[in-house]
């Protein structure tokens, strides 16, 4: 993997557009035959982690928590 990257390097266009580069670079053939499960931890990886599981014909799961925001900006994540 490159070092020096620049957060300019991980922009898409959208959701699909994200899960078809980790499918590029992911060990598919090992998490196939290790039968992974993917584990979706943000209201926003719960649609990645769907499409990368039927791509790869593996399981998913949700795993839900209380976001921790920034002080005055509950709309910031932090944690």
């Amino acid at each position: 993997m490159p070092k020096n990257l620049d957060s300019n390097d991980f922009i898409y266009a959208n959701r699909k557009e994200a899960v078809d580069e980790l499918l590029a670079i992911l060990p598919k053939k090992l998490m196939q035959e290790e039968k992974w499960i993917l584990l979706a931890l943000s209201r926003g990886s719960v649609e990645m982690t769907s499409m990368l599981a039927n791509s790869l014909g593996l399981y998913f799961d949700i795993f839900i928590v209380k976001s921790i925001v920034a002080p005055e900006n509950d709309e910031c994540e932090i944690a």
